[in-house]
């Protein structure tokens, strides 16, 4: 089963209407919504923990929410208004005891903010966009509604990326968009993605234009290790013309070790981090 993670905005809950909405038009996923810690020295780590043990396909995020996503290296993120300078903004982010929108998981309906909490957004501002990787560039796409008048960061997302989507909205998704803007994007991202649980191990073949991505993600460590391949080489030599096809060749016949040893074998260019990895 596909898996999405949702990050809530600035005030909000893991259960609200978004999460109610993709639920409603991802049936077929498992859709998580943790109820993100009020002070980020706290929200990071736990968002960041939360990702690394559940794996999603893609993590979706609004506005504070996509100012964490976007924070979240190595997965597919759609970061949807994303407020990357939320400590700026003193008629949002501001000292006192505020009402949650919507009642959280463990009943609090009241969130305080002190000094401490805004010098702590302040701080975390400052590297949010450290480490971000050529793969991240690719995956991480950045929604900036016509009508928001909130907050809009979509200059600070193109120092940094470029997949960038303009929609029809204002800072607050609505149904028709998650159903016409979010939704596609989602299935976009993961049409070409094929996982499988093995022997305490999550596999993932992916395929992406000319090339695939074979990955492997130890349970333990979530140390990882990622295998690019020949895609149309492999096929050839496998009289294979469909990659759906090719999926489910690799599932039920490759392991790490059989795959790397038929590349060598065959003569198929293949490139990883570590050769070092294979013994």
């Amino acid at each position: 089963m596909n898996k999405l993670i949702y990050f809530h905005g600035f005030g909000s809950s893991g259960e609200g209407s978004t999460v109610r909405s993709l639920r409603e038009l991802l049936p077929e996923w498992e859709v998580l919504a943790p109820d993100i810690p009020v002070d980020p020295e706290e929200a990071l780590p736990f968002l960041t923990d939360f990702c690394k043990r559940e794996q999603p396909n893609v993590i979706v995020g609004t506005s504070m929410g996509g100012m964490y996503a976007q924070q979240m290296r190595g997965f597919k993120r759609i970061c949807v208004n994303p407020a990357f300078d939320l400590s700026t903004h003193k008629d949002i982010l501001r000292e006192g005891t505020f009402e949650f929108f919507t009642p959280r998981k463990d009943g609090k309906k009241t969130f305080s903010i002190t000094p401490d909490i805004i010098q702590h957004f302040a701080e975390m501002e400052v590297h949010q966009f450290d480490g971000i990787t050529d793969g991240d560039r690719e995956y991480v796409f950045g929604l900036f509604a016509d009508k928001d008048t909130t907050i809009n960061c979509e200059p600070v997302f193109l120092q940094h990326y470029t997949n960038v989507i303009h929609f029809h909205c204002g800072h607050r998704l609505d149904r028709m968009t998650i159903q016409q803007v979010v939704v596609p994007l989602v299935l976009e991202l993961v049409r070409r993605e094929y996982r499988w649980e093995d022997d305490g191990y999550i596999y993932v073949f992916r395929l992406d234009r000319q090339s695939a991505s074979f990955e492997e993600i130890d349970h333990l460590d979530f140390s990882r290790y990622l295998l690019e391949i020949d895609v149309q080489g492999l096929m050839r030599v496998l009289h294979i013309t469909d990659l759906g096809r090719l999926a489910e060749e690799v599932k039920a016949h490759f392991s790490y070790g059989i795959m790397e040893h038929f590349l060598k074998e065959h003569g198929i260019r293949y490139s990883t981090y570590s050769e070092a990895y294979f013994d």
